[in-house]
């Protein structure tokens, strides 16, 4: 520390701090607490939320359990301009696919656009993505599964059925939903 600094400090001048990486993650500068917090409302959103089926009494989610399937997530790399998407990596993971009609009543729920926080799942690789015209990507795929109830991490009673929906890593999500706070007298895991 110079003298200089010192004298600043006693003539109440301010010390400049840099503050262009605050609230950034450790490691990518492009990824801020507001999308943190979007996917941990996403995560306690997929436990609370549940839709009419039809032939169904009660409301369910309307969650797929797609078994172990081939994902195409995005790969991230630094260069001197910030963070940029370097191109895809294709991987075998269990996989979730959320429905259309269930994704839509989630970010309803959240008041959140449906295009933000799909971009916001896509820029921390959890959401697959399909090549669509040109540059542009496809989120929403056709997917075949048994209907699972993320809160307690079953699947349920029903045949496997086909629906449109959006495809995410399932060990990323129950990480999410593992942290997602529980009420006292809570019997979840």
């Amino acid at each position: 520390m110079s003298y200089g600094f010192v004298d600043e400090l006693l003539n109440g001048a301010k010390a400049h701090r840099r503050i262009d990486h605050r609230d950034t993650t450790l490691h990518r500068r492009d990824i801020g607490p507001d999308d943190f917090f979007v996917v941990a409302r996403f995560a306690h959103a997929l436990v609370k939320v549940k839709m009419a089926v039809q032939g169904v009494k009660d409301k369910i989610p309307q969650v797929l359990d797609m078994g172990e399937t081939e994902l195409t997530l995005p790969v991230w790399a630094k260069n001197e301009e910030g963070w940029h998407q370097a191109g895809f990596k294709q991987v075998k993971r269990d996989a979730l696919c959320i429905t259309t009609p269930m994704m839509r009543a989630i970010v309803r729920y959240l008041g959140i656009r449906e295009g933000a926080f799909v971009q916001t799942l896509f820029r921390l690789s959890m959401l697959s993505s399909g090549q669509g015209n040109g540059d542009k990507r496809i989120f929403r795929h056709t997917c075949t599964g048994m209907l699972f109830d993320p809160a307690t991490r079953q699947k349920l009673g029903f045949s496997e059925v086909t629906k449109e929906g959006f495809i995410v890593d399932r060990k990323r999500i129950d990480e999410w939903i593992a942290k997602v706070p529980k009420k006292k007298g809570s019997n979840r895991d």
